[in-house]
């Protein structure tokens, strides 16, 4: 996996005229919103991840979200434990706004 992501970092850096960007590192399952369970926010994301080395990172803690406590506890919780579920997860990064500039002060 290593190899896709820093080529995209690389592409991305290049389209940007820059060496290094600051990115936002989120997942998403295609399992997220069910009529019974609702799976958004059980799986991870990363904002101002800078480096290469944090970026693949970043990438491996969101593509291993799903079996944390937290999500493994909200499947149970929800009757989904021993039931197969199909999940299929995808990782994307993308360019970090600047908080400040977009309206949050906070």
């Amino acid at each position: 996996m290593p190899l896709p992501i820093r080529n995209c970092d690389q592409e991305l850096c290049k389209r940007t005229s820059t060496t290094e960007l600051a990115v936002a590192v989120r997942s998403s399952a295609t399992a997220e919103d069910l009529p019974e369970a609702s799976f958004a926010g059980q799986q991870e994301s990363y904002l101002n991840i800078r480096g290469i080395d944090a970026l693949i990172e970043a990438c491996h803690l969101c593509t291993t979200s799903p079996y944390t406590d937290r999500a493994i506890a909200y499947r149970e919780e929800k009757g989904f434990a021993n039931q197969p579920i199909s999940l299929s997860l995808g990782t994307c990064f993308h360019r970090s706004g600047n908080v400040l500039l977009s309206g949050n002060s906070n």
